[in-house]
């Protein structure tokens, strides 16, 4: 991946090049805000897979299917989509 921001000498401050950002009026647009929105869309789309998990899983739960390999996969896709949420959390991405 190639970076678009520069980090400054303030701590956890950036810059992105002005060929990458374009104001129109009021707001910007360009390839470094497209990156930012995808970025956004991926991240809330974890959120909301998290929450579609834990609906699955009190599903399988609640009919005792927990040792089912469905409630497993499940169960592991939950704690790998965690770890994840954890490592951007842990760079202020939350």
């Amino acid at each position: 991946m190639r970076r678009m921001t520069q980090a400054n000498e303030e701590k956890d401050t950036y810059t992105v090049p002005a060929s990458l950002v374009e104001q129109a009026g009021t707001s910007c647009h360009g390839a470094a805000i497209d990156r930012l929105a995808r970025f956004e869309n991926a991240y809330e789309s974890l959120l909301d897979r998290q929450d579609k998990i834990a609906t699955d899983l009190e599903q399988l739960r609640s009919q005792g299917r927990t040792q089912s390999v469905s409630f497993k996969q499940l169960l592991a896709e939950k704690l790998m989509n965690q770890s994840i949420l954890v490592l951007f959390k842990s760079f202020g991405l939350d």
